[in-house]
């Protein structure tokens, strides 16, 4: 029929997440930005930046595993502090994201004794999720969102979410 515009269907992750027809648009813009960059600091700060949009997040980093450390190689938001801190990895959530390669999610950050927050006590962080960055099969790293303390916990579309950007 002349002048209906086409109907939208959901786009299915990698991961095997259905997605509605605007986080598909947000995907296929990500994936855009991607493939247009060749630098791997922007390259990973464009994640940052795409994760916390796509979440609902006041931030966002991303971790990369250096022996028995974890550090913050690229940040936006409430994490710009504690880019290039590295903290014990043994105990960290990346640890468990990493060694799953699954996402983790916590309520509440701020409080929780983990490395992270011994090495930035100032932070406060209350809901937080993290991801497994998978290229290839292979886990480079980690990407984390958070929200304010205080502010809802990530839902299960945010968790669909993650996955599809973490695995894109």
């Amino acid at each position: 029929m002349a002048g209906r515009e086409p109907r939208r269907t959901h786009s299915l992750t990698a991961s095997g997440a259905w997605l509605e027809p605007e986080e598909g648009d947000a995907l296929r813009v990500l994936a855009r930005q991607l493939a247009a960059e060749t630098d791997t600091s922007a390259l990973l700060q464009i994640l940052c930046e795409s994760g916390a949009a796509q979440c609902g997040a006041t931030g966002a980093a991303v971790l990369r595993a250096v022996a028995r450390e974890a550090e913050v190689v690229a940040a936006s938001g409430e994490l710009t502090s504690v880019r290039t801190h590295r903290f014990a990895l043994p105990a960290a959530l990346a640890r468990e994201v990493l060694r799953t390669r699954d996402v983790v999610a916590v309520e509440s950050f701020s409080g929780s004794e983990k490395p992270l927050q011994r090495v930035a006590p100032a932070l406060r962080i209350g809901p937080m999720l993290l991801g497994p960055l998978i290229a290839h099969d292979t886990v480079l790293g980690v990407i984390a969102v958070t929200r304010d303390v205080g502010d809802r916990p990530f839902a299960a579309r945010d968790i669909h979410r993650i996955r599809a950007i973490s695995d894109y």
